[in-house]
């Protein structure tokens, strides 16, 4: 499973509170070394690759919260085929304390789904 090449990231998470119920996040990074392709995703290229996301979550009940985030990644060569923009907005219910349904619906450009819907649940053990 993987590349077979070993990865070197530095990455940096902030977040701010606008309000009790919604929040903003923002991270980035940049891979110094390695390859980003794992399977058939990703940017195939080896080398440093810049990423980051912006994004925002509003609780609009107890259990429910949606949300929009933008995501983008850019390697070292700036060919189209390099590169990587996707939005994706969605939400979650809250079933119990450890268990969520989520659901988004994904658009991208360039090495992004260009359209596409996820669904799954998130289990906390």
């Amino acid at each position: 499973m993987g590349s077979g090449f070993k990865d070197y990231f530095l990455n940096s998470v902030l977040q701010k509170s606008i309000t009790d119920k919604t929040k903003l996040r923002l991270n980035g990074g940049i891979l110094f070394a390695g390859s980003t392709a794992t399977g058939d995703v990703g940017i195939r290229t080896r080398g440093r690759v810049l990423v980051a996301a912006a994004s925002l979550v509003k609780q609009f009940a107890p259990k429910w919260s949606l949300g929009a985030e933008v995501t983008g990644a850019l390697s070292n060569s700036l060919h189209l085929s390099h590169g990587a923009v996707q939005t994706t907005v969605g939400g979650s219910y809250q079933v119990n304390p450890k268990m969520s349904f989520d659901f988004a619906v994904i658009a991208g450009r360039y090495n992004s789904p260009r359209l596409g819907a996820l669904l799954g649940i998130s289990l906390d053990f």
